[in-house]
């Protein structure tokens, strides 16, 4: 069909989603149009490139090649040829391969290590070294992953998502590839093709450092923003693109919520307010923009529900729509001062006063009082379940059930301290904070999955697929719980529905 001459041993890479082909040449690169069977573009480089690879959207290609003593990865764009940045190695560079969103480049060399290089910037990063030679890299298709190889023929898995080694395995072979749907891995050997199971870990691990006591988190309503604050930072993650998070300075612990593309944070005497966006490209954190938010006096919490937020204070709570959220409401009915929230179906809210065992409850319409909930200790927090029916109250010793029809406690479980309800309120996670808990049975609190220790539950997706955790109240962990109970099936150890 077509013969390119004078071209570099392995300096070439096909196009991922046209008919082209790029190709070195001295001291340069060509792209060639398959179907027209001709060069459409050439660009310049330093020397003469021995290895080559498109971006995973096409729209620029690294080259690596020897110069002035080092060895050179340099990013360009694809259209015009323009640098956009590069970075110097001592050693050979065999190989690289890019990340599948683009924002960094996985690099090998004769000294066995196996770099990160930001392709915007040009900053690297050691990840590890193989034993001999690193030779090959290969990312799963969601990215998460990256396997390389080396001479010794010994892989090694890497995590993306933490930048930590997750296993190393001899199987006498360096030269692999992943399925496009990630699960399985074919690795070239000289005995043949050997195909293996790549079982996922089903949870995705945030670099962000957001302080100790991590405790709280909230997904948006359509299941895209994650937010997270510790005692130093909050974060924002867009789960779509998957790229770094955005963060916020954090004056102390702060409750979490998102309400119409809207961030909210509240603690006692403050509370913030931004609008969230996706960032400019796939390796850029989301943007936070600061919005005006008039805060009562003696303000003490807020929470989202629909288009509206509840303010209470020193005068009582409001309702105010989040139109009107740069002026101060006008309208208060008397509640008590603290912490608030609303039931799911919006006919409830609570409030409690930090430091004391009552949770008063209003109807949601008028904010008149229904009944006050005597508890047998102070209170930490509360939830009310999906459907209404009820409000758990986690206090220092236990956590308590009341009936939202009865307005009396139906049960009382003295081992842990906290919950949160699944989406569709059968099943709950049951936790004892510095400790342990697991997945439980709403009905009867049967257990049905244990925790690790060390595991705290912060908040679920509306789907009630992923769940967000923090681990020792310090490390952010998303859990795709589909992922997981696959995985426990295959073990025999899930549970019917």
């Amino acid at each position: 069909m077509l013969v390119i001459r004078d071209a570099p041993f392995s300096a070439m890479a096909f196009h991922p989603e046209s008919s082209q082909v790029l190709v070195g040449t001295r001291n340069g690169a060509a792209i060639w149009n398959l179907e027209q069977q001709a060069e459409v573009s050439r660009f310049p480089l330093d020397a003469t490139p021995h290895f080559l690879r498109f971006s995973g959207d096409g729209g620029r290609f690294a080259a690596v090649y020897a110069t002035g003593g080092a060895w050179i990865v340099s990013v360009h764009e694809a259209h015009s040829g323009e640098l956009t940045t590069s970075s110097r190695f001592d050693a050979f560079v065999a190989s690289f391969n890019w990340h599948p969103g683009g924002h960094w480049i996985a690099v090998l060399d004769d000294s066995g290590s196996v770099h990160q290089m930001n392709a915007q910037t040009g900053g690297e990063r050691l990840l590890g070294r193989h034993k001999a030679q690193a030779r090959r890299a290969e990312f799963s298709p969601d990215g998460d992953y990256l396997m390389s190889g080396g001479w010794e023929r010994e892989l090694i898995c890497w995590d993306t998502r933490t930048l930590q080694r997750a296993f190393g395995i001899w199987l006498n072979g360096y030269v692999g590839w992943f399925r496009s749907d990630g699960r399985a891995y074919a690795l070239h050997t000289e005995a043949g093709l050997q195909i293996h199971a790549f079982e996922r870990e089903g949870h995705r691990e945030f670099l962000e450092d957001l302080g100790p006591r991590l405790r709280y988190a909230a997904f948006s309503a359509d299941g895209r923003w994650l937010a997270a604050a510790g005692t130093e930072q909050i974060g924002v993650w867009d789960l779509e693109q998957g790229g770094p998070g955005a963060l916020a300075p954090n004056i102390r612990e702060t409750r979490v919520a998102f309400a119409d593309g809207q961030l909210f944070a509240d603690h006692l005497g403050g509370a913030f307010r931004w609008r969230v966006a996706a960032g400019s490209n796939a390796v850029a954190p989301p943007t936070l923009a600061p919005l005006e938010v008039a805060l009562p006096d003696r303000f003490a919490s807020l929470c989202v529900v629909s288009n509206a937020v509840v303010l209470t204070g020193g005068r009582g709570s409001a309702v105010v729509g989040l139109k009107e959220l740069g002026t101060a409401p006008q309208s208060w009915q008397p509640t008590e001062w603290g912490y608030n929230g609303v039931s799911p179906d919006g006919r409830w809210l609570a409030v409690f006063r930090p430091y004391t065992p009552l949770l008063s409850v209003h109807h949601f319409s008028d904010l008149a009082l229904v009944a006050t909930l005597t508890n047998t200790h102070n209170i930490r927090s509360f939830q009310f379940s999906p459907a209404g029916d009820e409000v758990a109250v986690s206090c220092r010793l236990g956590v308590e059930f009341w009936s939202t029809t009865t307005w009396q406690r139906t049960r009382i479980t003295t081992n842990f301290n906290h919950q949160l309800y699944s989406a569709d309120g059968r099943t709950m996670w049951l936790t004892q904070e510095y400790r342990t808990g697991g997945l439980y049975d709403a009905s009867n609190l049967e257990l049905l999955m244990p925790l690790p220790m060390g595991v705290f539950p912060l908040s679920l997706s509306p789907d009630g697929r992923r769940l967000a955790v923090s681990v020792n109240l310090r490390r952010l962990q998303v859990w795709d719980l589909v992922e997981v109970r696959e995985q426990l099936a295959g073990l025999g150890l899930d549970w019917p529905e």
